[in-house]
């Protein structure tokens, strides 16, 4: 970040590279916004897709066993079921061979009812008889037969399938009063389904290469999948029993299998008392947006690096040359003008770059020009201070000394016409612009002394010591002796006794501090008020005598922190403090 003298806190550098992200971030996350909303509407698709596929199977699958077993009815009440269980020992050898022929053209019948049918069988336990669509075994073993063996294929599942030797069987039995062999089944029509065909279906089920099926019966006595990982299916497992309460419908959900996301879609069939639930892989699903999402980002990070060449470039275009102009006028606020811009560009920096240097060239004859201005304008103001003598004042003085040689006190002419030609010649001496301080003292002595003569006893002046180090501190000359005369001509002139004026000097800080006051008692803040109005205007025809001189040329020679300060003092008289800044 620049900043220059607090004028500005972003530079051009930025503002551009901030414009440029303004203008693509919303594309950009307009872009993200579209691509995560089609994964959203991707999966929601797919999701009412794969339930109407399961919806339609699951039914479909229903119809086929409730079809099945209404089959399975009729024959439990046909006529050639019934005289093999009722009167298979009473029958001759042809009615036998006839009537096992037509069980067994219907079984046949049964079988190719549906594809799902594996084989269809009927027994006969009272007689150890077995008739299937593969054959006829006219004699089987009483302990395959037994009243246990049949109890358990009976009872080892709930409607309508039976679980047993990991095989699926619908079974119908037409029972009558007990046996005490085999109990109360004259015989059992069971079909076993076909497990291979239901695997098939449920493999082709979906068009998903990751897709995977499971029917599983509530009880979780058996399972049919797709699946030939252990352990996916056992976590499918897990998730179809602690869901099997939940399910009311066709219901869909995403879960995570070693650390894998799929999207279920599930629904129980109370008539067949299972659950079929479809795991989609959504990597798979997703596949498309997975690819183009990672063009996105691939996008994104050559938008990042072509930020980066843009910002660069503009770095080396703009903000590079621009920080060298910045800082070449960084060197001229703080007052270093010797600087020239050297550029080997053909553009409009070089262009900048010649007329700053042109622009510098010319300030410092400006500023040259200036200078010898104000040093010019000095010594004018000295001058004309110079020849200011105050005619009233000479006046005064040759009528002191023409009083004094009536009076013939001739020591007092001689001490008198020393000082005064001590005053004079200090004033129209033109040697040096700057002398000593206590040589601008003692000049300040001598006119008192004159004054001295001229007032008697009626003005009492006192001078404080010169601070330490002061003594050869060169200062412009007549800054002292103007505000003094001032005091006289003003403040002290009609004060008939007890004047006093009181010259104190002392250094603070860096700063020395030469205050003139008098006990004149004519200054009020209305005349105060327009002599500080004189002192702060600056015009061309400002008042350019006395006190407004000294103001004046002290500024001009040590700044603005330097200069006059009026104020009223305790007396009511007036109270002019010079402050000089010592650098």
């Amino acid at each position: 970040m620049i900043s220059v003298k607090n004028n500005f806190t972003i530079s051009i550098l930025h503002k551009v590279i901030l414009v440029f992200l303004l203008i693509v971030i919303p594309f950009f996350a307009l872009n993200l916004a579209i691509n995560l909303w089609g994964a959203k509407n991707l999966k929601s698709q797919i999701s009412k897709s794969t339930a109407k596929q399961v919806d339609y199977y699951l039914d479909g699958f229903s119809s086929e066993i409730q079809r099945i077993s209404e089959m399975q009815g009729l024959y439990l009440d046909d006529h050639d079921f019934k005289t093999i269980g009722f009167f298979w020992e009473d029958l001759g050898s042809y009615d036998r061979v006839i009537t096992r022929k037509n069980v067994l053209n219907k079984l046949q019948l049964l079988k190719n009812l549906s594809p799902y049918i594996y084989e269809a069988s009927t027994s006969f336990p009272l007689h150890s008889l077995i008739v299937n669509n593969n054959g006829i075994t006219p004699e089987l073993s009483r302990e395959i037969y037994s009243k246990e063996a049949f109890e358990a294929i009976n009872n080892s599942g709930s409607f309508p399938f039976i679980y047993h030797n990991n095989e699926l069987f619908l079974n119908a039995s037409f029972r009558v009063s007990e046996h005490p062999l085999f109990g109360n089944t004259l015989f059992n029509i069971s079909i076993q389904l076909s497990r291979k065909y239901l695997e098939n279906t449920l493999l082709n089920f979906l068009p998903y290469k990751t897709g995977s099926v499971i029917m599983i019966n509530n009880n979780q006595e058996w399972a049919i999948s797709n699946i030939k990982d252990g352990s996916m299916l056992s976590s499918m497992k897990n998730f179809c029993s602690l869901n099997k309460d939940s399910i009311t419908s066709t219901s869909t959900t995403s879960i995570k299998i070693d650390g894998e996301s799929y999207l279920v879609v599930y629904k129980y069939s109370a008539y067949l008392g299972i659950t079929l639930a479809a795991f989609i892989s959504e990597e798979e699903i997703l596949a498309d947006y997975i690819r183009y999402t990672t063009w996105f980002w691939l996008l994104c990070a050559c938008a990042i690096i072509i930020i980066f060449l843009f910002s660069y470039s503009i770095y080396l275009l703009l903000d590079k040359p621009l920080n060298k102009l910045l800082t070449a006028f960084r060197k001229v606020e703080d007052g270093v003008l010797d600087i020239q811009i050297s550029s080997k560009r053909n553009d409009e920096f070089k262009y900048l770059y010649e007329n700053f240097n042109k622009m510098i060239i010319n300030f410092k004859n400006l500023m040259k020009r200036m200078y010898e201005q104000d040093i010019r304008t000095q010594k004018a103001i000295l001058k004309q201070l110079q020849y200011q003598i105050n005619p009233h004042f000479l006046y005064n003085s040759i009528f002191m000394v023409h009083r004094m040689a009536v009076d013939q006190d001739y020591e007092n002419i001689v001490r008198f016409t020393e000082h005064l030609g001590s005053f004079c010649k200090f004033i129209t001496r033109s040697a040096s612009n700057e002398i000593p301080f206590k040589s601008e003292v003692e000049h300040a002595k001598n006119y008192v002394e004159i004054q001295t003569f001229r007032f008697s006893n009626r003005i009492q002046a006192e001078f404080g010591d010169i601070p330490a180090g002061c003594e050869n501190l060169m200062v412009p000359r007549l800054i002292l002796q103007p505000v003094i005369e001032n005091a006289y001509e003003h403040g002290l002139k009609n004060k008939s006794a007890d004047g006093k004026l009181i010259v104190n000097m002392q250094k603070i800080d860096n700063s020395l501090c030469i205050s003139v006051e008098d006990n004149g008692g004519n200054m009020d803040n209305d005349k105060l008020q327009i002599l500080k109005n004189q002192l702060a205007y600056t015009g061309d025809d400002m008042e350019n005598s006395g006190v407004i001189n000294v103001h004046r040329r002290i500024q001009l020679r040590y700044g603005k922190d330097s200069g006059v300060l009026l104020t009223v003092n305790e007396t009511g008289g007036l109270r002019v403090e010079i402050s000089i800044v010592i650098t």
